[in-house]
């Protein structure tokens, strides 16, 4: 009896894993035919947004818009004319000051900026104002920061500037081994 029911229990635990097995196979192609339809329910959803299209402004200028294009104008115009007026900069490391803040405290018109990618003294920061064709520069001496030259505040007073309104400003740096301009930025003098 002993015999027949070892031959049973061989039988049931076959069965078991034959059930095991198939069970297992049922769960993996149950969780392929998931990700397969969640793959094609995503790429279906990308095909079917619809993409925002481009308009075209087509009104007229406005003064505000005419303004603003005769600023950039003469910010570009300036820039161009200092890197005219700078000696060549042959075996200098080209650097791009930052102006981190420009604008009117009182009666005066304060700069600041930084030179990131260097870290030396004895340069000099230089921002110069310009509207239209009237244009003067201010000075100082740059530090040496923790991890780059800091230019500190560069003041001119409003009875500098020959007329109220929005002024460019560019911050330059030089020294014995870096040259180099910011992008312009806008003060309003008042």
């Amino acid at each position: 009896m002993k015999n027949k029911n070892s031959k049973n229990n061989t039988v049931s635990s076959r069965n078991k894993k034959l059930m095991l097995v198939a069970f297992a196979a049922v769960l993996l192609i149950s969780a392929a035919l998931l990700y397969t339809r969640k793959q094609s329910q995503n790429t279906a959803g990308t095909a079917e947004t619809p993409q925002p299209t481009e308009t075209i402004n087509l009104e007229p200028a406005t003064e505000e818009d005419k303004l603003r294009a005769e600023q950039n104008k003469q910010a570009i115009v300036e820039r161009e004319r200092q890197l005219e007026e700078q000696p060549p900069t042959s075996g200098k490391k080209e650097v791009k000051p930052v102006i981190t803040y420009a604008g009117q405290y009182g009666p005066r018109v304060e700069v600041g900026g930084y030179i990131p990618g260097i870290f030396e003294d004895g340069g000099t920061c230089t921002a110069t104002f310009s509207q239209g064709s009237a244009t003067f520069s201010k000075s100082v001496n740059a530090i040496k920061g923790a991890s780059s030259v800091d230019c500190p505040v560069i003041e001119a007073t409003t009875g500098e500037f020959s007329t109220k309104g929005t002024w460019t400003v560019i911050l330059a740096y030089n020294s014995a081994s870096a040259a180099g301009s910011s992008e312009p930025k806008q003060v309003e003098v008042k």
